[in-house]
């Protein structure tokens, strides 16, 4: 697929604040990390949908991606805004986070 360059821009600053909060506080020392991430297209809806999601300790249900109180998820939402996009996390069976923006 193709994207435009700052759209790809944004999309790997997320994955990587995502991945890089995983490793920091989502393993313990000599746990085997699994990362999955996909891109797809949605014709139907004229939208992208980004899946990150890893094996880590799922987040406590205080976390909220609506008003986040963590720089790393402040920055997050900030890029999905600048993508006009929405994102959700599954907190279960371990983290699965989806954003969905327009093509």
């Amino acid at each position: 697929m193709s994207l435009p360059s700052k759209t790809a821009t944004s999309l790997g600053l997320i994955v990587n604040e995502l991945a890089t909060n995983a490793m920091k506080h989502g393993f313990q020392a000599g746990e085997d990390a699994r990362f999955a991430i996909s891109l797809s297209e949605i014709a139907d809806d004229e939208q992208h949908v980004l899946e990150v999601a890893n094996t880590g300790v799922t987040f406590p249900p205080d976390v909220e991606l609506d008003n986040p109180s963590t720089l790393g998820f402040r920055l997050v939402s900030a890029l999905v805004g600048q993508l006009k996009g929405t994102i959700e996390l599954l907190r279960t069976p371990s983290a699965q986070f989806t954003i969905r923006f327009p093509k």
